[in-house]
């Protein structure tokens, strides 16, 4: 894999259809791939895009920072120890990984810690409770944003440009509302998106990404109402994988295979078919995905 280059999925053979029945199907099935009735040729039977979705963490920055080592082994790690009564790091850590594991979010994990009632008791042995507003406030507080993050103007030009066409431009993050706006003021990006069209774990509750319950509230919210219109940019598989089977356009940001982040729980695949696109960063949106600008899916 050559970072940053773009993997595409082979169009399927269709043959020719010498009836007009047939003719017509080709016609559908050549627009749905991105191509037309001469291979690939015709921009008019690109299918439109409409909606563009966006993760943040290690999507709208990189992987390579070390924010993502930071926010997830250092701050929820230590919420845990000063808010959740867990005695070390080391313990949270292990409480942690069959939990995120199994709920894909440290504030869905957590709240289902607590109604499981599987967090440390409280100092009087009654059953402690997880305040959500907690670890929201504690992340927003506790991350160094600036020390990690670093805007890229290449990224925020596009997206600059992107929001000029008349695309819709959503955040959709498992991560809480409060810590993801910091993310997004630190990396500047927050003009080009609209406040209602930021979504947060908070905003999908009890469910989260990659459940299909999640992305239909934001499919319902946000008056998208074919899929196939819209671009999910994620760097976990298994929202990848959630989003297309819902039926969206996908991309997988991949700057690094090193086992951080989502990754711990599963190595990213550009290879497995829910996977349309790939880029190493939203620095090369410009170069790899022009189509945007036309607002069409034919990368």
């Amino acid at each position: 894999l050559l970072l940053g280059r773009v993997l595409l999925k082979p169009p399927l053979a269709t043959a020719a259809a010498p009836f007009a029945t047939q003719s017509r199907s080709f016609h559908r099935m050549a627009a749905l791939r991105g191509g037309a009735e001469d291979g690939g040729s015709g921009a008019a039977d690109a299918p439109p895009i409409d909606t563009l979705i966006f993760d943040i963490d290690d999507t709208l920055y990189p992987i390579t920072n070390g924010f993502t080592d930071h926010r997830l082994n250092g701050a929820v790690l230590q919420f845990m120890v000063d808010e959740l009564g867990f005695e070390t790091v080391e313990q949270a850590a292990e409480f942690r990984t069959p939990y995120f594991t199994k709920y894909h979010s440290s504030l869905k994990m957590l709240h289902m810690a607590g109604q499981e009632e599987a967090l440390p008791p409280n100092p009087d042995g009654s059953v402690r409770k997880f305040d959500p507003v907690a670890l929201a406030n504690y992340m927003a507080e506790y991350c160094q944003f600036d020390k990690y993050l670093t805007p890229c103007a290449a990224t925020n030009e596009a997206l600059a440009e992107l929001k000029a066409t008349g695309l819709k431009m959503v955040i959709f993050t498992n991560g809480p509302k409060k810590y993801a706006l910091r993310v997004m003021e630190q990396l500047e990006i927050t003009p080009y998106f609209d406040s209602e069209l930021i979504f947060a774990v908070e905003d999908v509750m009890p469910h989260c990404k990659p459940e299909l319950e999640a992305f239909q509230k934001i499919f319902d919210a946000t008056g998208v109402t074919d899929p196939s219109t819209s671009v999910m940019f994620e760097d976990s598989m298994k929202n990848i994988r959630g989003a297309k089977k819902l039926g969206m356009r996908t991309v997988l940001l991949l700057a690094s295979q090193d086992g951080s982040g989502d990754q711990s729980i599963e190595a990213p695949d550009p290879n497995d078919p829910a996977v349309d696109v790939v880029m190493a960063t939203t620095a090369d949106f410009k170069s790899k995905l022009t189509c945007l600008w036309k607002k069409e899916w034919r990368p």
